[in-house]
């Protein structure tokens, strides 16, 4: 199965084709390659997905009246520390200081699927009426984006179990078991 980022128009529709194809009928190879773009997917929905959450934690800051605008910059580290623990599924495979590794064919394919231009979502308004509007596209978007991350690991999950049973039945060759 060869996939071309360039033929979807969202993570959704990468994820529905992924997962309407008989992966049974793949080699190990070409399982290995589709997991190993799944995790670049996971990776650049999960940094997107922090982003949103800090732009929302600061918006739902502004929007309580806990500090006045001035005051937002001294009171980041504050605002950022209340905002929800990310809920995250540890991968061996991921380190901390590995940075983000995915490439712009996955990043452009996540921000067509947040469907905005990325850039003003972190554009706070002043006006308190439309900075609320702005909390609920960021929270939808959030929403959007956990759903996805979530889907994507359930496939990789079963593209692991899948290579592994392959392994376990001996049917992969030694050759694609080492590289």
């Amino acid at each position: 199965m060869q996939i071309a980022l360039s033929e979807f128009s969202s993570i959704e529709e990468l994820l529905g084709a992924i997962e309407q194809e008989n992966v049974d009928g793949l080699d190990i190879l070409q399982i290995r390659e589709l997991r190993e773009m799944l995790h670049e997917v996971e990776s650049a929905l999960s940094f997107y997905r922090r982003v949103i959450q800090g732009w929302l934690d600061i918006a739902l800051s502004r929007l309580s009246d806990e500090n006045e605008h001035s005051d937002v910059i001294e009171s980041l580290p504050s605002i950022l520390n209340k905002g929800p623990a990310a809920e995250s599924i540890p991968h061996p495979w991921a380190s901390p200081t590995q940075g983000h590794s995915y490439s712009e064919s996955v990043e452009l394919l996540v921000l067509q699927t947040l469907g905005t231009d990325y850039t003003q979502l972190g554009v706070l308004s002043q006006e308190k009426g439309q900075l609320a509007i702005q909390v609920q596209q960021l929270e939808e978007r959030e929403k959007i984006l956990s759903s996805l991350r979530r889907r994507c690991h359930k496939i990789i999950d079963d593209l692991q179990s899948k290579l592994i049973k392959r392994y376990q039945k001996d049917l992969g060759s030694v050759d694609e078991v080492i590289n």
